[in-house]
């Protein structure tokens, strides 16, 4: 949602909604597809063992590489 207000936003006065953001929803965009890929791989896991546990527990190893991955390419936009 904040993306979808950040573009609009973007779009209409051709400034961005909050300025002091800008890396912020960089690394938020990858958030929408982690959440959808997520919700897959617990829903399958769970079909195939009958057990939350795994998926929530491959979901927490996948997503913080992910997210420490994509903190590690976003630190060169901070340094500059």
């Amino acid at each position: 949602m904040v993306i979808l207000i950040q573009y609009i936003h973007f779009k209409t006065t051709g400034s961005l909604w909050q300025p002091s953001m800008n890396l912020g929803y960089i690394v938020a965009m990858p958030l929408v597809p982690i959440l959808i890929i997520g919700t897959i791989i617990s829903r399958s896991f769970y079909r195939k063992t009958g057990n939350a546990w795994l998926g929530g527990l491959v979901n927490t190893l996948l997503f913080t590489i992910i997210t420490c991955a994509n903190t590690a390419t976003s630190f060169h936009y901070i340094l500059g």
